[in-house]
C-alpha cells in the first residue's frame, strides 16, 4: 500500500508539473499571437539566451 501512495503522489506531482509547463507555454505563445510557429517559451528562451529577435 506504501508503494501505491508513492506512486499516487508521484503522478500527481508530475501531472500538476505538466500543467505548469503548457500554461506557461500557452501565455508565451499568447504574448506573440502567431499560431502555427514555434513555441512561445522556446522563442522566448532563444532571445534571452542570443540577444537575437526572432529567427
Amino acid at each position: 500500500m506504501k508503494n501505491f501512495k508513492i506512486f499516487l503522489l508521484a503522478a500527481i506531482i508530475l501531472f500538476a508539473a505538466t500543467l505548469a509547463i503548457l500554461e506557461v507555454d500557452r501565455q508565451g505563445a499568447l504574448m506573440y499571437g502567431e499560431g502555427g510557429a514555434i513555441s512561445g517559451t522556446l522563442r522566448r528562451f532563444y532571445e534571452k539566451n542570443t540577444g537575437s529577435e526572432g529567427f
